[in-house]
């Protein structure tokens, strides 16, 4: 039998209805009992607010990845975004939405906000989807900087890295085989070069 997922401390301050209905989207949500998590979801942000910037980055993954809505989740977003501006995990799941509708300059603008308000070491998930954007408007050298700071930041990020069909397009590019590197003298260079495209860049 699964666990339950976890209840954060802030729920004991909230409404019990908002309580049970967060409760209740979480488990739907562990269970893969999708539609049933969306209405306990809508139901959790009608009783308390709050509730929208910590579950609809969950929910909108689950549009987007599992019932493919990314329309839908789009639409969660800039709801939850009026709510929390300031939430950077919002902002992360607003990017993969953007990318998933191909629209390239929305979704750097996002990322953008997203490393500018995500903790350590949190930036590396806006990097890699910042890095995405660029490789898809082949803008190699961008991306493989924004990768490279990523992995800095998060050496087993090369796990997603290597199975983000985005970054196929620079595949075969040597800095990106280096960057992918687990051997030290290689990731020695992949810092070295993420320095570098820092400074070139302007960052």
């Amino acid at each position: 039998r699964r666990a339950h997922a976890p209840q954060p401390v802030e729920a004991l301050r909230r409404g019990q209805a908002g309580d049970e209905a967060y409760r209740a989207a979480c488990e739907y949500l562990y269970a893969g009992r999708y539609h049933e998590a969306i209405a306990a979801y809508h139901q959790a942000v009608a009783e308390d607010p709050e509730w929208l910037s910590t579950l609809a980055p969950l929910v909108a993954d689950v549009l987007l990845d599992e019932l493919v809505r990314p329309e839908d989740a789009r639409s969660l977003l800039e709801q939850a975004l009026k709510h929390a501006p300031q939430d950077f995990r919002v902002h992360i799941s607003y990017t993969r939405v953007f990318l998933a509708l191909g629209f390239i300059d929305e979704a750097l603008s996002s990322a953008n906000c997203a490393l500018t308000l995500a903790p350590e070491p949190d930036k590396a998930i806006a990097l890699l989807q910042r890095a995405a954007a660029y490789a898809l408007q082949q803008d190699a050298d961008h991306a493989l900087a924004d990768l490279a700071s990523a992995i800095i930041r998060v050496p087993e990020i090369r796990r997603v890295i290597v199975n983000e069909p985005a970054f196929h397009g620079i595949a075969r590019d040597p800095r990106f085989r280096v960057l992918l590197a687990e051997k030290r003298e290689e990731a020695q260079e992949a810092t070295f070069w993420s320095r570098l495209w820092q400074r070139l860049a302007g960052q």
